[in-house]
């Protein structure tokens, strides 16, 4: 744009009402250009964080389904292999006071 490479040059010898509305456009482009980006990015960022939100949510869900998975069948097996240890264990001395 003409405003920006006139304020670049420092070249004050063509001021005027134009030019200062020339470089004052020129620099509101350059502002919309930027708020249009900020608000893209934004709206980028925005997205992506919902999309890990909503996976750390899953994720957190399923941890905790395993550990309550866990938590339950953690007694069921112990009990189970003391049963079984018993069984083997009854066996064995039925098996020794008849030989």
């Amino acid at each position: 744009s003409i405003g920006i490479t006139f304020f670049e040059q420092n070249s004050y010898s063509y001021a005027g009402p134009d030019k200062a509305k020339e470089f004052h456009q020129g620099v509101m482009k350059y502002f919309n250009i930027l708020a249009n980006m900020n608000k893209e990015i934004s709206k980028m960022v925005i997205e992506k964080l919902n999309t890990e939100i909503k996976t750390s949510v899953n994720m957190m869900i399923i941890a905790c389904l395993v550990f309550v998975f866990v938590l339950i069948m953690t007694p069921i097996l112990v009990k189970l292999m003391h049963t079984l240890t018993s069984s083997i264990q009854n066996y064995a001395i039925e098996a020794s006071m008849k030989s």
